[in-house]
């Protein structure tokens, strides 16, 4: 009777000759709320149809059930049969979507009987189970909140099934206090963060759901379910985007550094204890250290020279991810947080940030966060190693002999500098890389010959 396959064939669409799918949807579904208005008149006919109809699948069951609810004269009766039907039916022949669609006829014609039967589907051993797709087909009002955070507490319903409240703006009129608490309990239960972070990301989306909470109320929730991550296999592409779109939202001030600060610390104990890889964890991080760069340096590099190296490490192994951290820290934050452990961190910073940047002429020239870094460190010339070091990018185009070339000018600046053990070192560096500029020089010309004699040929 009803199609299961395609939306819109079993009944008949009255052809018209044209391809507008829309209209023939539409054209079928209102056949199927007509004819589930006759259907509800005749209990006698309901009766030898139920069968099937607890069994289908079909989208056009929920304008069949609105039918029902509109041509019914005593609706809880249908309600009933069909409920008796359902505990009667094979396990796998059972489905919700006929009494969704009962349900959210009956909102409209009698919501009272709807909130009474919603009431009654608590103590219900089989559609207790389908709780939360049940109330989605009437909206969320105060009744439903309080039996949606009822039903978690019973805990017969599973988790994932409370992911039906991301869809058709369900959740848009709740209040961001009430928003806030369920989405917290059921970011409690186990698995259900993952459907927590994805009913938030619907209202960040959302011009309407967004309206019901504060900005400080969405800072909260989002602090909160991102505070609760924890580390595993790597996270598919829709988790990673949910928790990006989070973490530029909410992880703002010091609140959301101190959540940052949190999750980069876990993040470092579960690589220690190899429960993750870093390299698993890529986006988080980038999604971290975009909106609180600062707090994700100090929670990966902790306080000790060994926190210090496993962080940085764990930076250094997603791509990109050390270069942008640093380089979105600001100055005066950066060199006050190198200030705290100057002898180790100097270095360290120095051997991550990018130290020069495109000047006049196309020539590198030091950055200002570099010259301070030199400035400020107690080891100045452990700091100028970091830099020298990166003079070889690590991917580059053209020639590596005019890149090191460019790049060992900027040395020239410190070539009289009043620290004597800087000038010693820059003397020393100026001899070591005009040689190896030589050497690299003579590799490439002879490569170069190799390739044109080929050519040759």
């Amino acid at each position: 009777m009803l199609a299961e396959s395609v939306l819109y064939i079993g009944l008949d669409t009255t052809y018209d000759g044209g391809n507008n799918i829309e209209k023939a949807s539409a054209s079928v579904h209102a056949l199927a709320r007509n004819l589930g208005k006759v259907v509800g008149s005749d209990h006698e006919t309901l009766k030898s149809l139920a069968p099937e109809l607890i069994a289908g699948s079909s989208e056009q069951l929920w304008s069949f059930g609105q039918g029902l609810a509109e041509g019914s004269t005593d609706p809880r009766q249908i309600w009933m049969h069909l409920l008796s039907q359902l505990h009667i039916a094979p396990t796998d022949e059972r489905n919700p979507h006929l009494l969704r669609g009962l349900l959210n006829g009956l909102n409209s014609t009698n919501a009272k009987l709807a909130n009474d039967l919603l009431d009654e589907v608590m103590g219900d051993a089989i559609l207790v189970q389908w709780y939360p797709v049940l109330q989605t087909a009437v909206g969320i009002d105060g009744q439903g909140l309080t039996r949606l955070l009822y039903s978690l507490d019973l805990g017969k319903t599973w988790i994932g099934t409370y992911r039906n409240l991301v869809f058709g703006g369900v959740t848009h009129q709740i209040p961001g206090r009430d928003f806030n608490s369920l989405l917290s309990k059921i970011a409690r239960e186990p698995e259900g963060l993952d459907v927590a972070v994805q009913i938030l990301c619907m209202r960040l989306s959302s011009d309407e759901g967004g309206a019901q909470s504060s900005e400080s109320e969405i800072v909260e929730i989002g602090c909160e379910l991102i505070g609760q991550l924890e580390f595993g296999s790597r996270r598919s592409v829709r988790e990673n985007y949910s928790l990006q779109l989070i973490a530029r939202r909410c992880l703002v001030g010091e609140k959301g550094a101190e959540v940052v600060r949190k999750v980069c610390s876990g993040l470092r104990d579960a690589v220690t204890k190899s429960v993750t890889h870093a390299f698993h964890q890529r986006e988080l991080l980038q999604a971290l250290a975009s909106a609180q760069p600062l707090a994700t340096l100090e929670g990966l590099c902790g306080n000790d020279q060994e926190s210090l190296k496993l962080g940085l490490t764990i930076m250094e192994q997603p791509s990109q991810l050390r270069k942008s951290a640093l380089d979105s820290i600001p100055q005066a934050e950066l060199i006050a947080w190198c200030g705290r452990l100057p002898t180790i961190r100097y270095p360290a910073v120095a051997a991550m940030l990018i130290p020069f940047q495109p000047g006049d002429e196309g020539r590198p020239q030091w950055t200002d966060t570099a010259r301070k870094l030199i400035d400020k460190a107690p080891d100045r010339v452990a700091v100028l190693r970091g830099f020298i070091d990166q003079f070889i990018p690590a991917g580059w185009v053209g020639s590596q002999t005019s890149i090191l070339q460019r790049n060992s000018g900027l040395l020239d600046e410190f070539a009289d500098h009043p620290d004597a053990s800087v000038k010693e070192f820059i003397a020393k560096q100026k001899t070591r890389l005009s040689q190896v500029i030589q050497s690299q020089g003579e590799i490439e010309s002879f490569m170069q010959r190799e390739v044109d004699e080929r050519f040759e040929y």
